[in-house]
Formats: structure tokens, sequence, C-alpha cells
């Protein structure tokens, strides 16, 4: 089997829903980012500012 190398972006968007699953469970929906970010016990604004640069501000390992 070839080995999978996956792009940047693909772990750290890995690494974020094992967060999420981790703190708030399996198969939970949220309509939106702001009800993730409620219920993962972070201000809002915070949220959205690690989103935009992850490099930098938001460790996902």
């Amino acid at each position: 089997m070839p080995k999978v190398i996956f792009t940047e972006e693909a772990r750290r968007n890995a690494a974020l829903t094992a967060l999420i699953d981790s703190r708030i469970g399996r198969g939970r929906r949220f309509r939106t980012l702001a009800d993730l970010a409620e219920a993962l016990h972070m201000p809002r604004q915070t949220f959205y500012q690690k989103l935009r640069a992850p490099a930098e501000k938001f460790s996902y390992w």
C-alpha cells in the first residue's frame, strides 16, 4: 500500500475534529460556529481568531 500523505490543513482539521469529539461527544451537530465555541467553553471571538490563524495561535497537537 502506498503511504498516504496528508496536507497540513487536513491534519489540522482532523486534530480539531478529534478535539471536538473528545470534549463534546460524537454525533453532535452545531448550526453555527458560535454554538461550537460555546460548547467548547471558549469565547466566540477567541475561537474565530484561532480559526483564522491556527498555526500562530492554536495548538492542534
